[in-house]
């Protein structure tokens, strides 16, 4: 009883999003050599570049978080977002990602927008996973 562990069960989406958070670090790293990026393409650069835009992801999609929240809040069944809210969500997301990218790394709009196709999954991936942890 001393040193048992907790029931990890609720735990698992939330060590699985940590992992995927370092598996888009290293896609990252891989878009940006494979585009030939101009700058900050050190392993500090691309992990704090990488982490700006999960919060900025993470800062996008709060309200379908809160609509969970609230149907939770209020004894609702919750049936997922909506399809509008989150096509609408996703592209101005992607669209935000996509500047931050050649803001950061300068490496043209096109070869920001294959980064991205790289970095995508994790970033939604791990989202999707904390949201459905909560």
């Amino acid at each position: 009883m001393f040193l048992q562990l907790p029931d990890m069960e609720e735990y698992i989406p939330f060590i699985i999003a940590a992992a995927l958070l370092g598996f888009g670090v290293i896609l990252l790293s891989l878009g940006l050599a494979i585009t030939r990026a101009q700058e900050r393409k050190s392993i500090k650069w691309v992990a704090v570049s990488f982490f700006i835009q999960f919060g900025v992801a993470i800062f996008i999609s709060a309200p379908l978080a809160l609509e969970k929240i609230l149907a939770i809040v209020y004894k609702t069944k919750y049936e997922g977002p909506q399809t509008p809210a989150a096509v609408a969500v996703i592209a101005v997301s992607v669209f935000i990602l996509v500047n931050f990218i050649n803001m950061i790394h300068k490496p043209g709009i096109i070869n920001s927008i294959v980064i991205i196709l790289f970095i995508v999954g994790p970033i939604g991936g791990s989202i999707y996973l904390i949201f459905s942890g909560i």
